[in-house]
């Protein structure tokens, strides 16, 4: 039987500070454009500040760049903030970029598809299902 993952899709960090508690919540994804409206001033830094709070559970951050050499750099460095990092790529112009970080490791999720990518393991990304 399967056992469905619920991930929060929010950037407020007392609201995943709160969520990252409950024993429901499996995980937590945010984009750049919800970090914005929780009062980001710099993506890092806040990135960072949600990692403290959610230590254990995985978390999906996503690269902000619309091309190659630029997301490649992001996703990297951001993959490299923590081991429960999942790097969501945007599927424009990715396919590319999604088999070479996927190559070297890197945990990635491809929103819009649906897709986590943890090494050589497939998860459904808002909802998954263990087998």
């Amino acid at each position: 039987m399967s056992k469905t993952k619920i991930f929060c899709d929010i950037a407020d960090s007392k609201t995943i500070k709160e969520f990252n508690k409950k024993s429901i919540v499996d995980g937590f994804t945010t984009n750049p454009s919800l970090m914005r409206k929780a009062g980001a001033k710099s993506y890092e830094k806040y990135s960072k500040l949600l990692l403290k709070i959610c230590r254990k559970k995985p978390i999906s951050l996503e690269v902000f760049a619309d091309n190659f050499n630029e997301m490649e750099k992001q996703a990297l460095k951001i993959n490299s903030w923590g081991k429960n990092i999942y790097v969501k790529i945007p599927v424009v112009n990715s396919c590319e970029i999604l088999s070479i970080l996927s190559c070297i490791g890197a945990s990635l999720s491809k929103p819009f598809i649906v897709w986590t990518v943890n090494f050589s393991n497939i998860q459904s990304f808002a909802l998954s299902f263990e087998t």
